[in-house]
């Protein structure tokens, strides 16, 4: 099968290639939203192990920071979030999944 759009671009620290960590990630975005998984535009791991994603809806970027644990998990919690916002034609510029208890939601300022 031949893929009909552009992969995301994936950024993790060198060191990690060798520990599988791109193995991880993939297997995180098996279970994700095929319709949210094509908004998806760049997957950043920082050396603290840290997971940003950047989401382009219509256009407008969307970061969301899921910090360096339970990423299964907040991945669930993102997809209901990002369903819901989108069903609402709501698009937020930051989403903080940092803390896996809640969920912080920040929209543009401008007017």
């Amino acid at each position: 099968k031949k893929l009909k759009r552009a992969l995301p671009h994936l950024a993790i620290p060198v060191g990690e290639i060798d520990n599988g960590l791109q193995k991880t990630i993939a297997n995180l975005f098996r279970t994700f939203d095929t319709k949210l998984t094509n908004s998806l535009s760049e997957v950043i791991v920082s050396e603290d192990l840290k997971m940003t994603l950047i989401f382009s809806f219509s256009g407008r970027p969307s970061s969301v920071f899921m910090g360096s644990t339970e990423w299964d998990t907040k991945m669930v919690k993102l997809t209901k979030t990002l369903r819901y916002l989108t069903k609402r034609k709501k698009i937020p510029s930051i989403i903080n999944l940092t803390n896996s208890k809640k969920i912080v939601v920040k929209f543009n300022d401008k007017f």
